[in-house]
């Protein structure tokens, strides 16, 4: 049995090592900070702005045009906007991150980076098909780490503990020491797991993952036993990360047949049913391995931290008419501090936040760009009958309606949007070449 391997070209190498970065990327984040420190998405910045300078240069020695869609104008100007509202209401803090650091850490510029990228580079096909059969295995093994941590909450976690204790001694020892720990410890210590995702960021396993999951379960050559593997696997990640903004997010990614269907009610039927079959077989195998459904009902599911949405809106009401029009520049006033009264560590509604940060100019730049971004990923579906992509974007829009999250620069989302684009420009190549063929006659 033979291997094949298409002839490689070395001017095909910086594509070929983007694409392969992004699929790694869990294993990359692992060695990156293990080794070096670093976080992840900040080297990942660094090797962009690598890969968009040797874009740049091929574009203009192949006499190309540089690709600008409307949606990311908008986010340019949007960008703008931000950074310089950031540096005139805390002139400090640029001059002590420095020029170089905030050009491969704010997350804000990252997302144009990555945008740009997407948008300006054509990724050969051979790379992709070999990505797809790693992102399969990626959500495999995000599945089995994920149940790993159940018994061992310390498994494949970022190193930020204290060293030599068990989960249990660590949550007695920030209980009695009564320490102000981080989010990402306080998250750990009340039950949520970031599986093979840990070492990027807090987000990651519910924006990646389900960007991941949506990208396969999109690719038409998937049989239905293969989307059927891929939906029990992203279900597992999803269901132990324990929020319920991922479980939501996964639930509309899996729906996306539904809605995609001729007949929506015969759609709904069978995803209702297949659904009820999945939550029934995952709840078996859950309580078989031990993990404590009840508590999970009652301790997650049923929690009151709702609340903190509603407080939210008050707090907003009050704080926004203070600067309506410019936002705050990125920071945090005290009147809002003072009203959240230790309930909450921030403004939980996403889009409300967007607002008080950034004001009416801003907030309608990020909206207008979010809603030109959904349009065209949208229309590009509707040609290539790919939709990965789409409600990948989607269900990153919904989290701004619980979370504050303005950033794309994830690797999921960027690998389904070029997903989208591949799928894109081969059907409008098949439709050319048909054409082409007709005229002939």
């Amino acid at each position: 049995m033979k291997l094949y391997l298409p002839a490689f070209s070395l001017k095909i190498l910086p594509e070929v090592t983007f694409l392969l970065l992004l699929f790694l990327f869990p294993l990359f984040g692992f060695l990156i900070y293990r080794g070096a420190g670093m976080e992840p998405i900040f080297a990942l910045g660094l090797f962009c702005l690598v890969f968009i300078a040797y874009r740049c240069i091929c574009i203009w020695k192949n006499e190309e045009h540089i690709v600008l869609p409307h949606y990311l104008i908008i986010y340019g100007v949007f960008v703008v906007y931000a950074v310089v509202s950031n540096i005139i209401v805390d002139p400090q803090a640029f001059l002590d991150e420095g020029l170089i650091k905030v050009l491969y850490s704010n997350s804000i510029l990252l997302t144009f980076y990555g945008l740009f990228i997407v948008e300006n580079t054509v990724f050969p096909r051979y790379w992709l098909n070999i990505g797809v059969k790693i992102l399969g295995v990626s959500l495999l093994l995000g599945a089995v780490v994920s149940v790993i941590q159940i018994k061992d909450p310390l498994f494949f976690a970022r190193n930020i503990y204290v060293k030599g204790l068990t989960f249990e001694q660590l949550v007695e020892y920030y209980n009695s020491h009564g320490y102000e720990s981080t989010a990402r410890i306080r998250r750990f210590l009340t039950g949520y797991r970031n599986s093979i995702f840990s070492y990027i960021n807090l987000a990651s396993v519910g924006i990646d993952g389900i960007a991941i999951f949506s990208l396969l379960i999109a690719i038409k050559t998937k049989g239905k036993f293969q989307i059927l593997f891929f939906i029990i696997l992203s279900g597992l990640i999803s269901f132990l990360s324990s929020s319920r903004w991922i479980m939501l997010n996964f639930l509309i990614v899996a729906s996306q047949s539904v809605w995609l269907s001729k007949n929506k009610v015969s759609g709904i039927l069978q995803f209702v049913v297949y659904g009820f079959g999945i939550l029934t077989l995952l709840t078996i195998g859950l309580y078989v391995i031990g993990f404590d459904i009840e508590g999970f009902i009652e301790n997650r599911l049923m929690s009151e931290s709702a609340d903190t949405r509603f407080l939210a809106f008050e707090v907003f009401g009050r704080v926004f008419p203070e600067n309506p029009i410019f936002g705050t520049g990125g920071t945090d006033t005290e009147l809002m501090v003072e009203l959240l009264g230790g309930q909450s560590s921030q403004i939980h509604v996403g889009y409300l936040k967007l607002f008080y940060y950034y004001g009416l100019i801003g907030g309608v730049l990020y909206i207008g760009f979010l809603g030109a971004f959904l349009i065209r990923t949208w229309k590009m579906a509707k040609v290539s009958n790919y939709w990965g992509g789409f409600f990948a974007l989607f269900a990153f829009a919904m989290i701004n309606l619980t979370l504050f999250e303005l950033s794309l620069f994830y690797y999921g989302l960027m690998l389904a949007i070029i997903f989208a684009n591949h799928f894109y420009r081969e059907e409008k190549q098949n439709v050319n070449m048909v054409l082409a063929n007709k005229k002939n006659f």
